[in-house]
Formats: C-alpha cells, structure tokens, sequence
C-alpha cells in the first residue's frame, strides 16, 4: 500500500515537472503547433463529395451505414478532439469514432481512435484542408484518385 502511494506521487511530481518545464519552452501566443485554430472548432456537416471532379454520393464514397442520411465531423476543442457521426432523419446517431485531429500548415491529419462502442481504432487519414468562413474543404489523395469534401458549419 505505501509502495502503491509512493510510487503514484512519484509520478504526479514527475508529471508535473515535465510539464512546467515544456510550457515554459513555449513563448508562442497562437495555437499550439498540431491543434486546430479557434475558427475550426465547431461542428460541421458533409454536403457534398467530388471524384476527380465528379459529382458522386456521400453516402457511397464514405460507406455509410443503413438508413444514414447525413454524417456530422464535431471538432470538439481546442487540443483537437473529434467526433465524426452518421445520424438518421430524425437525428439519431447511428454510427460513431472519435480520437484527434492534428494541423500543420493547411493540413489535417485525422488520427482514429476508437469507434462508438469504445473498441480501438488506429487508422490515420492524411488530407490537406481550406477554411473560408462557414466553408471547411478537405482534399484526400487516395491511390490515385482525389476525394473533395465540402463540409459546412452547423
């Protein structure tokens, strides 16, 4: 027992030891490097997806589950929390993942985590990414072929 407590207050001091010493490092004033601005946090629709400037379904390029009629991307704060959804007509979720989304420049890396019932994911999806207003563009260069989502803000 007092192993247990020795060895859990050695690791809150070392803890918050190393993270004093990596904030102070830090003398930036904007977002940390790797999280979402301001701006991007909020929750955002699919509204459409083009195939090499084609047209096509939504719902068929993305897979989604029976009876889904919109899928929702939350980017939930500032440290880049996500949680993708397909939801039913009447709003209901039927379908979920979450983990984190990392930004660099004008790209987003989407780093799953795990799905609706809490079983592991680890799947990365490397995109690159326009913000204009209530306008999120994703592009997805996916074995040849590129994938553009337009998502708007809720």
């Amino acid at each position: 027992m007092i192993i247990q407590r020795v060895s859990v207050i050695g690791f809150l001091c070392f803890f918050i030891l190393f993270h004093c010493s990596s904030s102070e490092d830090d003398n930036s004033t904007g977002p940390e490097q790797g999280h979402p601005p301001a701006e991007m946090i909020d929750t955002w629709i699919y509204r459409m997806v083009t195939v090499d400037s084609v047209p096509a379904s939504l719902s068929n390029v993305m897979d989604w589950v029976p009876d889904a009629v919109e899928a929702r991307f939350h980017i939930v704060n500032d440290i880049g929390s996500y949680v993708y959804e397909e939801v039913n007509l009447a709003g209901g979720q039927l379908f979920a993942e979450s983990g984190f989304v990392y930004i660099e420049d004008n790209r987003i890396d989407i780093n799953k985590l795990q799905d609706g019932q809490g079983n592991p994911l680890d799947e990365t999806i490397f995109l690159t990414f326009e913000l204009v207003e209530d306008t999120l563009t994703l592009r997805e260069l996916d074995e040849g072929t590129e994938l553009i989502f337009t998502l708007h803000r809720n």
